[in-house]
């Protein structure tokens, strides 16, 4: 069989940094063959208008094959190889090789051109751009990958917002798809229908379909729902949004995780829907980029402290986490523009107390903070 070098895909992002590639990024891999070979068609049949449709075997004379993985930000390598062997080379190419250039020429352009925010410079036909609903749905934010064509240093890159761009083009897309977790509570299920409601922090309710595995930590979370404090899931999987990026249903789970009742994520959540006056007309809104600070703080350094604190908010336009450990009563008063904590530890038996200021970004600080815990209460 006959290759050539095709494209190669340059994945970004902190995933990605160590040079290796989770699983879940081979389907996008995988959609990228499907696409290919459709919009390849499509060119064939425009440089052949007597036609109705493409040469039987078309779409099984070549083949999309990951050639290699190079290090670096991981960096794929993708070759067009000829899938039948008694199929002749014309003019020294593959089959139907040039009509797969100009798909991926036409391609590379219009995602290009997404990331511009402009209109495309090339034809293509409407119904292709439905592939970006699905190709490159497990990238995250702030992920993206780079397309380079060989022998040219000129490549489009595609990351969510592109991605949403460029399906909002399709004629047929009604939503956007995109693989994220969800944090929630399981009021209902039902098993017949082999769905669960899921209910969202912010009190709105979608529901989703049920996979066997997933059963028993979806029926714990439904039997502790109307329990005192409730038992949180992380669900993940392929959500569907509007084009506003509000989560209207979600199409399938690949996993339900089952979480702490005072998952700091979730409490953090929570703290984010409260309105301004939310304390007697006393208290501001809290600015989501400063919570997402401390979710990063709280998850990274104070996650594998035993029992999780219980976060509360500062009419002062703070934070404030509590832990009763045994004897200690330890809180820790956040400064969410300053970057800064309060920390009081005091002592129920001995009644002694000690206190101190920390500044955040200090990596000693957070240290010695996470030292002051009693050795059992770190995991």
């Amino acid at each position: 069989m006959s290759s050539v070098e095709f494209l190669r895909a340059r994945l970004i992002g902190t995933r990605f940094s160590a040079g290796t590639m989770p699983l879940e990024v081979l389907k996008d891999l995988a959609l990228l063959q499907e696409m290919f070979i459709e919009v390849a068609r499509w060119h064939y049949l425009q440089a052949n208008p007597e036609r109705r449709r493409a040469p039987k075997g078309f779409a099984n004379a070549v083949s999309l094959n990951l050639r290699s993985v190079e290090t670096g930000s991981t960096i794929i390598g993708i070759d067009l190889e000829s899938s039948v062997e008694d199929l002749p080379l014309l003019q020294n190419n593959l089959p139907y090789q040039p009509y797969f250039e100009q798909a991926r020429s036409a391609i590379l352009s219009v995602i290009s051109s997404a990331e511009l925010n402009e209109p495309a410079t090339v034809p293509f036909n409407r119904e292709h751009y439905g592939f970006f609903n699905r190709l490159g749905q497990t990238l995250r934010q702030g992920e993206k990958v780079e397309f380079l064509p060989p022998s040219t240093d000129s490549g489009a890159t595609l990351d969510t917002q592109v991605r949403r761009r460029l399906s909002m083009q399709s004629r047929s897309a009604r939503n956007f798809r995109q693989e994220m977790s969800i944090n929630g509570f399981v009021p209902a299920a039902d098993q017949d229908a082999k769905t669960f409601d899921l209910q969202l922090v912010d009190g709105r309710k979608v529901q989703a379909p049920i996979r066997e595995e997933h059963w028993e930590p979806l029926l714990q979370a439904f039997n502790d729902y109307r329990s005192e404090e409730g038992c949180p899931v992380r669900v993940s999987g392929v959500v569907l949004m509007d084009w506003n990026e509000v989560l209207i249903g979600i199409e399938s789970v690949t996993n339900v995780e089952p979480l702490d009742p005072l998952d700091i994520t979730v409490q953090l959540e929570q703290l984010k829907l409260l309105p301004d006056g939310w304390y007697d007309g006393d208290g501001h809104r809290f600015d989501p980029a400063r919570l997402d600070w401390l979710t990063n703080i709280l998850e990274g350094h104070f996650s594998r402290i035993a029992p999780l604190p219980r976060l509360y908010p500062m009419i002062e336009g703070g934070i404030r986490a509590e832990w009763r450990i045994g004897d200690k009563d330890i809180s820790l008063d956040f400064d969410l523009l300053q970057e800064t904590a309060y920390w009081h530890n005091y002592d129920l038996n001995s009644r002694e107390s000690d206190d101190r200021d920390l500044d955040l970004n200090n990596h000693e600080h957070l240290e010695w903070v996470v030292n002051q815990f009693p050795e059992d209460a770190r995991e």
